[in-house]
């Protein structure tokens, strides 16, 4: 048996005040997230666990850049963690930077995002796979794009892309490169009723090792009604598939 509590401390958020130009204006934003948690299984042990507590603090500041056509935002972060039981939950100092551009037209706007971040496989494994392995880390560098237009008053369109890149400094785990892509559709009715498709795929390729090769597609349809300011209905089915195709 596992349980986790967990304390969330109140942001303490730093603004500083906007520096204006000509050709726009910068703004600075520093937060301070703290969180205390009991684990009581970090281990996930059938019998005698031994619990754990943790406190991490997570300062992150921020400078952005508008001038009305392009917006830039780079984030500067660590997540520092220190815990009663170190050998069980090591003590860590991870990196956290990310870059996000911008950049609007008349219809629409266009953009890209690169970010770069460590975690411990002891979360990043649970969240992603569920699975339980000794506390080590997890690198992953990403970068995504997107394009977001409307093609008429009534029809709008939004593409993405984003690649991934996950590495472990631990040999149980296995490094791979990820590729995604989606579309969503819009099509307004009224000026309450629209209808929106949505499609997407994801390839999943491991660098070595005894994994195969994947790939995940998923498709969605649907219709939302906005009943008033307040509430919105929303109505849509759809399917997924994961095939592997290749061993490596």
């Amino acid at each position: 048996m596992k349980a986790t509590w967990r304390f969330i401390g109140l942001p303490l958020i730093g603004l500083m005040p906007a520096m204006s130009t000509t050709a726009g204006s910068w703004d600075q934003a520093l937060t301070l997230p703290m969180t205390v948690e009991y684990d009581s299984n970090p281990t996930f042990a059938p019998r005698n666990p031994e619990g754990v507590a943790r406190l991490r603090v997570s300062p992150v500041y921020g400078l952005s850049w508008r001038d009305g056509r392009h917006d830039v935002l780079a984030t500067f972060g660590m997540s520092l963690e220190r815990s009663t039981d170190s050998d069980t939950s090591v003590p860590r100092d991870d990196p956290r930077l990310g870059l996000n551009w911008v950049r609007s037209t008349p219809t629409g706007e266009y953009g890209v995002a690169a970010r770069y971040e460590e975690r411990s496989t002891r979360a990043a494994e649970i969240d992603d796979a569920a699975f339980v392995v000794a506390d080590a880390t997890q690198e992953t560098r990403a970068l995504s794009g997107h394009w977001d237009e409307a093609l008429s008053p009534l029809l709008r369109v939004r593409l993405t892309g984003d690649y991934r890149r996950s590495r472990y400094d631990n040999t149980q785990l296995q490094d791979y490169d990820e590729f995604g892509a989606a579309a969503h559709f819009t099509r307004l009715f009224s000026e309450r009723t629209q209808f929106f498709a949505q499609m997407g795929a994801v390839h999943y390729e491991p660098l070595a090792g005894w994994q195969s090769t994947s790939q995940y597609y998923s498709a969605t349809l649907g219709a939302g009604w906005q009943a008033s300011p307040q509430l919105t209905l929303q109505l849509n089915s759809g399917g997924r598939t994961w095939l592997a195709t290749t061993i490596v």
